[in-house]
């Protein structure tokens, strides 16, 4: 919960980042919505190591924010 809250007060430019991330450590839990530019990020098919270490990413995003 903490991390989502996080998340939503995140920039556009800061959210590319993450999810830019996230492709690199764990492609499989994005996913597209329709033709929109929306997507569906799976955070609870992230193991553990990987939820920490995006989690420490987003950190950095926003103190440096």
């Amino acid at each position: 919960m903490e991390f989502v809250e996080k998340v939503k007060k995140m920039s556009n430019e800061a959210l590319t980042k993450m999810v830019q991330h996230i492709q690199s450590l764990a492609p499989a839990t994005i996913s597209d919505i329709d033709a929109t530019d929306k997507v569906q990020i799976k955070v609870d098919d992230f193991d553990r190591d990987t939820f920490a270490k995006l989690s420490e990413f987003v950190d950095e995003l926003i103190i440096n924010e």
